[in-house]
């Protein structure tokens, strides 16, 4: 009995050890040796280049995200983009079409709720998601947002008015991550910072960086470094697919075009790509580069593919890069023809649409005047092809064109005194020298009207009050002639039915006829408490709508934004540049000036 009752606290004993054996097994297969759930993170950067994303051994010195990526990812040397437009061409990423086949082509347009993306695909696969837009044009009003539980993009217009920085979205991103948990998720992060040239920064010892591309670039590669450390100490970087991916290139070269939206060229329609792919903690990082032609349509449908979606049918061929994530290798032909497009010319000139076509090392102009270049043996494509040899290809390219349904380029003229012709520096120079002087030669009458506001904006900010008078008699802009005759001490000009109203009040029966709702508010607030407080706000707001209309100017007019008279000279700042409230607006204008990094004049190297 008594041996009985031992053998069986022995077996209760070796079956409760099994017990906890296939407990502990069961905690390790789902804990320490389970698979978490795979995630994704894509960084499009407006005018990160093949060239900028070079794989350089200076970069490698120091902590840099894209040195990173040389080393632990699949780099594509011929990534092109499908527009060199932000909103079309991040589309083709989250849509896996050209933009000819989803409809997005312009910055000011959106994108059909009926198309597929991978927020949409995300979100029905249960991945939590999250876009966060460094600023316009990316905004949730085209149509990119379904899918995404949060989309954010807004800006404080009293301290920034055009950029979220992607510091501070990567420190939101971080956040969010945090709240989430154990959970997959796919983020989307659109970065212009690149493009802002004059906003100051500093280096790792705190010192002041110069105002250039590279300053930029590298504050960019900074964060982006630590990003990557970030995601490896939260154990979240081998289970998440990583991309780095540029939206288009820049002008690298004198091409003399009359905007950089506008150059087709290499240096501006290839791209930096980058992807690191999920892998085991284990194995050795992925590293190595693809040479075949691809497109960002080809991106966005190796995304959906991988997200479990069903491959994007369009006009264009599109390829799946998934192969290449395992082994270095892939699918598709380096003769696939891939499109470049602009519609930049149509939305802002009135012109046809600009159409590149690309295929093995040949690029093709859609041009009236058509052109074809080796891009092989001619890497700074300065010289066409000629003779039969070009004609063969022309005809071919011709061809494809044709069943695309492509018109082709006529150049539009632009006169050699237009707006489209300064550059970045010219804009945010305080006194607008370069446009004052660019004027200076021409009679009042000759200016277009494109350049009339700005021109009267450089006079005022250089304190030529006979220029301005003369101007804007020229002109018959009675608001202008008001200013320009009280900064004289002239008899007051009474054309205008808003100014007219500070002499004769709000009661009198010609306030209908001033149709400023913003100058009647500041005039209405006049007798009330706190008045000044009260006025500075409208005034800011006006001011900080100028800078953004000029912020828009130096970035080429990529940006969905009215520009008249109004919008760059306001009725209320007039108001307050004349003597009496002078020393008022200089106050408010430094307090702006600040905010929004328009103290910066021209390099003296440029």
């Amino acid at each position: 009995m008594l041996k009985r009752t031992r053998r069986g606290q022995l077996m209760k004993h070796i079956a409760l050890f099994h017990i906890c054996i296939l407990v502990l097994a069961l905690i390790l297969s789902t804990g320490c040796t389970g698979k978490k759930p795979v995630s994704y993170v894509i960084i499009a950067v407006d005018q990160l280049s093949f060239a900028d994303a070079s794989c350089s051994e200076d970069r490698s010195e120091k902590n840099s995200g894209i040195a990173i990526l040389c080393n632990e990812s699949v780099k594509w040397t011929h990534a092109y983009t499908t527009s060199l437009l932000s909103g079309p061409a991040l589309s083709s990423i989250m849509t896996g079409l050209h933009p000819i086949d989803n409809g997005f082509r312009k910055n000011n347009e959106f994108l059909s709720p009926q198309i597929m993306t991978i927020g949409k695909l995300a979100h029905q696969k249960n991945f939590r998601t999250l876009f966060l837009s460094g600023g316009p044009p990316l905004l949730k009003k085209t149509g990119l947002g379904p899918g995404f539980e949060s989309f954010e993009d807004f800006l404080n217009i009293q301290q920034n008015p055009w950029l979220r920085t992607f510091k501070k979205n990567s420190d939101v991103f971080f956040e969010w991550i945090d709240n989430i948990q154990n959970e997959s998720f796919l983020v989307v992060f659109y970065v212009p910072d690149l493009r802002f040239l004059s906003r100051p920064l500093v280096n790792s010892f705190g010192d002041p960086r110069e105002k250039s591309f590279n300053s930029q670039l590298d504050e960019f590669d900074s964060t982006l470094f630590e990003m990557i450390e970030s995601l490896k100490k939260k154990g979240l970087w081998d289970t998440t697919h990583f991309l780095l991916v540029g939206l288009q290139g820049r002008n690298l070269y004198d091409r003399k075009v009359i905007n950089p939206n506008m150059n087709l060229h290499s240096e501006s329609s290839q791209v930096g790509f980058f992807w690191k792919p999920t892998q085991n903690k284990r194995d050795a990082p992925v590293s190595w580069a693809m040479d075949k032609n691809i497109s960002l349509a080809d991106v966005g449908t190796s995304l959906i593919e991988s997200l479990g979606g069903k491959r994007p049918t369009g006009r264009l061929e599109t390829a799946s890069l998934l192969l290449s994530l395992t082994q270095p290798n892939s699918t598709f032909s380096h003769s696939r023809i891939h499109l470049v497009e602009s519609s930049w010319s149509q939305w802002q000139l009135g012109s046809p649409m600009q159409y590149a076509l690309i295929a093995d090392e040949e690029l093709y102009f859609h041009d009236k005047n058509p052109k074809v270049y080796r891009t092989l043996t001619d890497r700074l494509e300065t010289t066409p092809l000629s003779g039969p040899i070009a004609e063969a290809s022309i005809e071919s390219f011709k061809k494809v064109a044709s069943e695309l349904k492509l018109e082709a380029f006529v150049s539009p003229q632009i006169p050699k005194l237009s707006r489209w012709n300064f550059n970045y520096w010219d804009w945010l120079s305080l006194k607008y020298e370069n446009i004052k002087s660019a004027t200076a030669s021409t009679s009042w009458n000759n200016i277009p009207n494109g350049l009339r506001a700005w021109t009267a904006r450089a006079l005022i900010e250089s304190g030529d009050w006979r220029g301005l008078k003369s101007a804007s008699e020229a002109w018959k802009v009675p608001q202008l002639q008001w200013l320009a005759h009280k900064n004289l001490n002239l008899p007051e000009v009474k054309l205008d039915p808003c100014l007219s109203l500070i002499n004769t009040g709000l009661d009198n029966k010609d306030v209908k006829k001033c149709t400023d709702s913003s100058f009647i508010e500041m005039l209405s607030l006049q007798d009330q408490e706190n008045k000044s407080r009260k006025w500075e706000k409208i005034l800011e707001e006006k001011l900080i709508q100028t800078s953004i209309v000029r912020m828009n100017r130096a970035l080429s007019g990529i940006w969905d934004v009215e520009e008249d008279m109004d919008s760059v000279i306001s009725r209320v700042e007039i108001y307050f540049r004349t003597p009496e409230h002078r020393t008022f607006f200089r106050n408010v204008d430094r307090k702006i000036n600040r905010l929004i990094d328009l103290q910066s004049t021209q390099p003296e190297r440029l």
